[in-house]
């Protein structure tokens, strides 16, 4: 029964923290404050999966509170303006750009002929010499977004709409495998999805959509299916690539594979300029930028060649992918690592980043990721000195901090399932000798 009170108690005070993080003005002055709060929230959040995971299945009540109190969370930071991120800038510019019959991929947001469409918001565009780096999908979602009204707002709604659908879709899949629906709320409550989704706006969630739809059809055995909301995936932001080592293996997937090549390369033709685009984008940035990396920025600091630890790192990627394609059956399983496995090699993590690791919490309750979807808001402490100085630089000491539980936690999960693994085998070995005797 105290649990059950606990499990009660905790969204009441994770929604009066998100109210004190809403009221908080700009963030960006505010970090103390909102570190304390965060925090706070992303406690009683992990309290929260520890309850759940002791009581097992809740009544119905128990489910109304979990969804009741997320939506709450959720609109409390809708009307707030994003600081920790500008991303949503260009999404409104985008929108706006599509609303008045011009190619997004076109021209970039500082080109002379597109000086009419200027005003306050279009001035917080990072980049703004550069295209546009969003695929076809997303950019059909910024429109629609404009639709709703030329505002930040409108694309939170947007965005915000599929991180609900997101939590239906768990939901169901969580019920297709016989596990508590109360698991929902370790997307639900996250504090890192409610920050990233209704607080910045950010648009992974309509990616996310697409992934999870495609795994319930491929769990109801729906192949055909399953391609085409992995090539919406493609369409909204490229991290379908992640699924194509797991398919590779798999006959049912290579035969549907011309669906997904069509769904994908349709907009492309429909879009003059979106492939050019994307190219001249990641040659710009990608190539050099370097934001938040954990093993790739120890192998950079020890091989001192940043394209060739660049190299490295992907084809460990590639490799460990292959791997887990071969070990892990479940698509779920597998791309839980090989996600986990870009979070820790990639040279940008940036916390919306990790969004798309966060759902298969509701399978995998790993407590080494729980307590990194709470720590990782610490390389917001970045903004300072770039306000003041124009440097985008973490400090060590603060990046230590974000990233030790993930590690120490993680390594001792691993040491533990490796202990218990060989002592299992030795248990056997000694059963079986005695046996022969």
């Amino acid at each position: 029964m105290k649990l059950k009170s606990l499990l009660l108690l905790s969204p009441l005070v994770m929604i009066l923290g998100w109210w004190r993080i809403a009221d908080l003005g700009d963030l960006r002055f505010q970090l103390p404050s909102f570190f304390f709060w965060f925090f706070v929230i992303a406690g009683f959040y992990a309290v929260s999966l520890w309850v759940i995971q002791k009581i097992g299945t809740g009544s119905l009540f128990d489910l109304g509170v979990l969804l009741t109190s997320a939506l709450v969370m959720r609109l409390l930071l809708l009307p707030t303006t994003p600081v920790l991120s500008d991303d949503i800038y260009r999404y409104v510019w985008d929108g706006k750009v599509q609303a008045h019959g011009i190619n997004p991929y076109r021209y970039p947001p500082n080109a002379e002929n597109l000086s009419f469409l200027r005003d306050d918001l279009s001035l917080q565009i990072n980049h703004p010499h550069l295209r546009t780096i969003y695929p076809p999908l997303a950019e059909w979602a910024f429109r629609l977004g404009n639709r709703i009204g030329p505002t930040i707002t409108a694309q939170k709604i947007v965005f915000g709409s599929a991180d609900l659908l997101i939590i239906g879709l768990l939901l169901a899949l969580l019920h297709k495998r016989r596990r508590s629906l109360l698991w929902a709320a370790a997307y639900a409550w996250n504090p890192l999805v409610i920050l990233e989704t209704f607080g910045s706006g950010h648009n992974d969630s309509l990616g996310i959509l697409f992934l999870w739809l495609g795994l319930i059809a491929w769990e109801y055995r729906r192949q055909g299916m399953a391609l085409a909301s992995w090539g919406l995936v493609f369409l909204s932001k490229y991290a379908a690539l992640f699924l194509f080592p797991w398919g590779f293996f798999r006959f049912a997937f290579r035969r549907w594979i011309g669906l997904f090549a069509l769904i994908v390369t349709v907009p492309f033709w429909i879009y003059s300029g979106c492939l050019s685009s994307l190219i001249q984008d990641v040659t710009a940035v990608a190539q050099q930028w370097q934001s938040n990396a954990s093993l790739y920025a120890l192998l950079g600091t020890l091989l001192h060649h940043s394209l060739f630890t660049r190299i490295l790192c992907g084809v460990v990627w590639i490799a460990a992918a292959f791997w887990a394609a071969r070990r892990f059956d479940d698509p779920l399983e597998y791309l839980f690592w090989v996600i986990g496995a870009a979070a820790l090699l990639t040279p940008v993590l940036h916390p919306w980043y990790l969004m798309w690791l966060i759902p298969f919490l509701c399978f995998f309750p790993e407590p080494a990721w729980i307590a990194f979807s709470g720590t990782v808001v610490l390389s917001y402490s970045v903004w300072p000195r770039y306000l003041s100085e124009g440097i985008w630089e973490l400090n060590p000491w603060i990046q230590a901090v974000e990233y030790l539980p993930l590690f120490l936690i993680g390594g001792w999960r691993i040491y533990h399932y490796a202990y218990r693994r060989d002592h299992s085998s030795v248990q056997r070995s000694q059963v079986a000798a005695a046996g022969a005797e």
